[in-house]
């Protein structure tokens, strides 16, 4: 479960966007209601292409910077999209995905729906949102006419029933709202969210699985800041403490008893872990846990004297088993880093926790539900106790 353990955060997302009284009255209600208008919302949902993440398994590679539409990739590219969509499925991210997006989809349609079959009282907010959207006040009418010739609407829920509009153009910008809408909420990175200089092979290089993080960045925090601030401040302590919680369970996870006890001691330290885990600083925390690792000052080292730690050595557990040359170089450079560690140990016959830690990182599939715990809690142990 160790992707979808991360990417809980995602969730609050959806409380940013649209608040804790839309999701308990509209989102909830559709995903078990049995109604007309719940089964037809989440079938748009899934014919317009939102909801797909479960047959496309599309989400991890994504990360991995690894489905670049206009990449001219080789045989042993294709190899690993293929791994990484066998991987997908097996970590469990496509049903979490799903059903994000799911909910997402219904909200949207619902407050989409509201604007347009009632444009004249949308307040200013509400038309800034549509037009976000690419809706205009033209559109919405094209649209209002087809929900009242074939959508339905049942307990606050409302159904598009999309497949039977006859004005495809107002099926198009439908589709393409509810689409922008899932992929901004639900962070979907786009080609566009990496700067030209990023898909250079030196760039891919450098900053494989950081190409995310601009998303996020653009996405949650800039988006997030131009929205209501209070949804905003709600979202960020959410996050945080999500992210507090998910980087305690990274540690048990993985049968690290000892860090996951230094959370408990220095809240400070946990704080840092929370707001790094949350997503929602992205940029601001790959720079600071890349100093932090060549000695530098940074957030969590601030968190921590803040707080009065009594332990100020600590860092976040997303960078704690990286070397210095793989925070700085990327996953590629890192795996190299890897490589002489296990050699170094191995000839010299003093074979360490660290070493044994790089070995785990190059066993494929380490990092799956359930495998994770057998190695690190079964095997770990065995191969650590007897080199001591």
């Amino acid at each position: 479960m160790g992707v979808v353990l991360t990417s809980l955060t995602d969730a609050t997302n959806i409380l940013a966007r649209f608040g804790v009284r839309t999701i308990m009255s509209e989102a909830l209600p559709a995903l078990v209601s049995q109604t007309k208008a719940a089964k037809i919302a989440r079938q748009d949902a899934k014919d317009l292409g939102v909801v797909v993440e479960r047959v496309l398994q599309s989400r991890l590679a994504s990360i991995a910077d690894m489905n670049d539409p206009y990449a001219n990739g080789s045989r042993y590219e294709r190899f690993l999209s293929n791994a990484t969509n066998l991987f997908t499925r097996a970590t469990g991210i496509g049903w979490w995905n799903d059903t994000l997006r799911t909910i997402v989809s219904v909200m949207s349609q619902n407050r989409m729906a509201r604007n347009s079959l009632d444009w004249p009282k949308a307040g200013e907010r509400e038309r800034a949102y549509m037009a976000l959207l690419g809706i205009d006040e033209d559109m919405a009418g094209r649209i209002a006419k087809q929900l009242e010739k074939h959508g339905t609407e049942e307990q606050g829920i409302r159904g598009a029933n999309v497949s039977k509009w006859d004005d495809e153009l107002a099926r198009r910008a439908w589709a393409a709202a509810l689409n922008k809408d899932a992929d901004r909420t639900v962070i979907v990175k786009g080609v566009a969210d990496n700067p030209l200089w990023m898909k250079t092979n030196f760039g891919k290089l450098l900053f494989q699985f950081k190409g995310f993080a601009l998303a996020s960045h653009q996405r949650v925090l800039i988006a997030g800041l131009q929205e209501r601030p209070h949804r905003f401040a709600e979202q960020l302590v959410f996050a945080t403490a999500l992210g507090m919680l998910i980087g305690y369970l990274k540690y048990v996870e993985r049968g690290d008893m000892e860090e996951a006890g230094k959370l408990l001691d220095n809240p400070g330290l946990w704080i840092a872990e929370g707001l790094d885990r949350s997503g929602i600083l992205s940029i601001g925390f790959e720079l600071s846990n890349t100093a932090e690792k060549l000695g530098a000052p940074g957030i969590a080292t601030a968190a921590q004297a803040l707080a009065g730690d009594p332990d100020r050595g600590g860092s976040v557990s997303r960078y704690a088993s990286r070397g210095v040359a793989g925070a700085l170089g990327g996953v590629s450079v890192g795996i190299i880093e890897d490589l002489r560690t296990i050699a170094d140990q191995v000839l010299s016959r003093d074979l360490k926790k660290s070493g044994v830690n790089a070995m785990i990182r190059q066993l494929p599939g380490a990092t799956l539900p359930g495998v994770r715990t057998a190695i690190h809690v079964g095997a770990k142990p065995i191969l650590y106790g007897e080199t001591e």
